[in-house]
């Protein structure tokens, strides 16, 4: 009965979700389409990358942090900002909130939405708009380009050749002092840090620019989906760019990781997937706990009729090898002196696309074109 109870007060108070996250002062949907990092709401957790967004699984506001892995709907939020975590139990909260509601005199969302003007301050701060020029980032992006052709240097440590400069600048990827830059629309860019940049005392690789408009994004390569019916997908920009450039003849797009640029690919993936035009998406995501994680969001999330979306990790870089759990077993063959190195137990085995890139090129061109060859093979099979 006392679930029951918790059950009826968790639905009525979801009616009332996004404006009582605005009277906590947090604007949601304005740190969610900023893509807002935050501090960890837990205040036990030293998380400085948090942020909201929009389940896909049930469509309500949550709250996630990067270090801490928690995830907080409004109850959770509102327990842990008034710090009632150790004194009241969930079901209790949800009372107090109810409490909260009335006395507060807030209106379900589905009948007036409040914007309470009270925002969190972001850590990460939008960048200047010195870089726009006529309503665009273009002339940024040719100077960038420019760049990068005159310097390859960072991009020859990343195991790229000189001979591959060419495919750089067809990409529009382009360099800017201490940060390559990855051209996404006309009016946003993100930027990887040659060297990490220190945000609010913690190390961060990348950052997004601003977005110019508000149908700007940061999918890379998202534009050129077109007809594509075999698609190579990564959360990280730079894996992603490993693979297109060693694979031209098929499109590769990174996710950034992001729950709203999973949807919106997602989404552009569906128009495009019909009986006739069946899509197969072949995810290789990092060799570690996040990458397990990211690779079950991938599945969930491509769930659509006609997508097939397959786990290509172990034939590219030989997965489960840098989980936490595979870890600690070799911490105790180290321990015992079974073994001396404690990456290296088993060949073959990368953290992700480019560090194989950089020490073992041939049989990953190999790889990758057993792949192709496996995936144009079952497109044959379902067509």
């Amino acid at each position: 009965m006392a679930n029951n109870q918790f059950f009826r007060d968790k639905m009525a108070i979801m009616e009332y979700q996004y404006n009582l996250f605005n009277h906590l002062g947090f604007d949601v949907d304005y740190h969610i389409k900023n893509q807002s990092l935050l501090k960890c709401i837990d205040k036990n957790c030293s998380g400085k990358r948090a942020g909201f967004y929009i389940s896909y699984k049930d469509n309500n506001y949550k709250f996630r942090c990067n270090h801490c892995q928690k995830i907080f709907d409004i109850i959770d939020f509102f327990q842990y900002k008034n710090e009632l975590e150790k004194i009241l139990k969930k079901s209790e909260v949800a009372k107090l909130i109810l409490k909260y509601i009335k006395e507060n005199n807030i209106p379900k969302d589905t009948e007036k939405r409040i914007n309470f003007n009270v925002k969190e301050k972001p850590i990460v701060k939008k960048e200047s708009e010195k870089n726009i020029e006529n309503g665009t980032f273009l002339n940024y992006y040719s100077s960038c380009r420019e760049n990068l052709k005159n310097d390859f240097s960072y991009m020859l440590s990343r195991g790229f050749i000189l001979e591959e400069k060419e495919q750089f600048y067809k990409l529009g990827i382009g360099l800017d002092n201490n940060k390559i830059i990855f051209p996404i629309t006309n009016g946003s860019y993100i930027r990887r840090y040659l060297t990490p940049k220190m945000i609010d005392g913690k190390k961060v690789r990348y950052t997004n620019s601003i977005k110019i408009k508000e149908e700007d994004h940061y999918i890379w390569q998202l534009h050129k989906i077109g007809n594509n019916q075999i698609i190579y997908i990564f959360e990280g920009i730079m894996d992603a760019l490993t693979m297109q450039i060693l694979n031209p003849n098929y499109l590769s797009i990174a996710t950034g990781g992001a729950t709203a640029n999973l949807k919106r690919l997602a989404s552009e993936l569906e128009k495009k997937a019909s009986k006739e035009h069946k899509i197969i998406l072949l995810l290789c995501t990092d060799n570690d706990d996040a990458g397990e994680r990211g690779t079950r969001e991938l599945k969930e999330v491509f769930k659509g009729l006609y997508l097939y979306p397959l786990d290509i990790r172990k034939s590219l870089i030989n997965y489960n090898i840098f989980t936490e759990e595979i870890k600690e077993k070799r911490r105790k063959l180290k321990s015992s002196g079974i073994v001396k190195e404690f990456y290296l137990t088993e060949k073959n085995c990368y953290k992700d696309l480019n560090l194989r890139l950089q020490t073992d090129r041939e049989n990953l061109k190999t790889d990758i074109e057993k792949v192709n060859n496996y995936a144009e093979e079952f497109l044959k099979e379902i067509s």
